[in-house]
């Protein structure tokens, strides 16, 4: 099997654990050949580090110690949920997004398009977010949105619904819509490569994708929820809705068979108090996943 095409499903705070996995790719000799990345939620933030040339100590480093994610709930206000359906503004996260890609190897701008990537030599970078408008899955890429800025989509790939304030594109490009979190309703972009455009055999299977696809063990725990305060009662509205979209993909799957199950260790996809401790231990459970993946399968890049 050799792999062309890199998905990154969505998990919140536990999508560190993609360092450990990508680290055991890079090991393999298996990052340099991908040339696609898609990524939805924290995904979609990731791809984007890989799309844009950073090595993976690169983006431990950005994640561990330059992503503050305190400082998601700075600009709290409850009044903004009836304005901009979000307790939190989320420009922390945009902040963020500008500045790696400004630091980036790619030496790319602040508000880069999805087009300028491509001319720039990036891999190919393609994020998913929910259109409340249209109440589906909007694909950003070069393809569909060659002059939307990448910037925007990953912050709306990323705006957990009643967390963040909704997504509205600057200057209504590519339109108006109200757009929010993207696992909402496609958390695991990896069959989107499974259509002629990547998949030239006849059943439309890509073998050339892989997916890392974090998921818990132990989901099937019991959470204490006594509406003590309403941002309980969200947080858990979204670990639902992302719950709902992890039925096991069986081991004898199309999607099975190119998915490396990362174990997120039943840390809370909102846990945005995360310690460095609990960070390297997803970290290692990336790395520990994918190396058994690798051990298992026969990749050649």
């Amino acid at each position: 099997m050799k792999i062309k095409n890199l998905a990154l499903k969505g998990g919140g705070v536990k999508g560190i654990a993609y360092v450990g996995a990508l680290r055991e790719m890079d090991r393999a000799g298996l990052l340099s050949g991908i040339e696609r990345v898609a990524g939805t939620s924290v995904g979609s933030l990731l791809a984007g580090m890989i799309c844009a040339g950073y090595s993976v100590d690169q983006v431990e480093n950005l994640l561990k110690h330059h992503f503050d994610l305190k400082k998601f709930k700075i600009g709290w206000n409850p009044l903004r949920i009836f304005k901009f359906y979000g307790l939190y503004s989320g420009k922390y996260i945009l902040d963020f997004i500008h500045s790696y890609l400004v630091g980036s190897p790619k030496n790319l701008p602040p508000n880069v398009t999805f087009r300028q990537m491509k001319e720039a030599g990036c891999k190919e970078l393609y994020v998913f977010a929910c259109d409340l408008n249209l109440h589906t899955i909007q694909e950003f890429s070069f393809l569909k949105t060659p002059e939307v800025v990448v910037a925007e989509a990953i912050r709306a790939s990323m705006s957990i619904p009643m967390f963040f304030r909704a997504w509205k594109f600057r200057d209504s490009n590519p339109n108006d819509h109200i757009f929010v979190d993207g696992g909402i309703a496609f958390n695991y972009p990896l069959g989107f490569f499974d259509n002629e455009r990547f998949a030239p055999s006849p059943d439309f299977i890509c073998e050339e994708a892989i997916g890392l696809y974090l998921h818990d063990k132990s989901s099937d725990k019991e959470v204490d929820l006594r509406f003590s305060h309403p941002l309980n009662f969200l947080k858990q509205l979204f670990e639902t809705l992302l719950n709902v979209q992890n039925i096991d993909i069986g081991f004898e799957t199309a999607e099975g068979n190119r998915s490396v199950r990362i174990d997120g260790l039943g840390i809370p996809s909102t846990d945005f108090n995360l310690s460095l401790h609990d960070m390297d231990r997803l970290i290692r459970s990336g790395a520990d996943h994918t190396r058994d993946f690798l051990r298992k399968n026969t990749i050649i890049n």
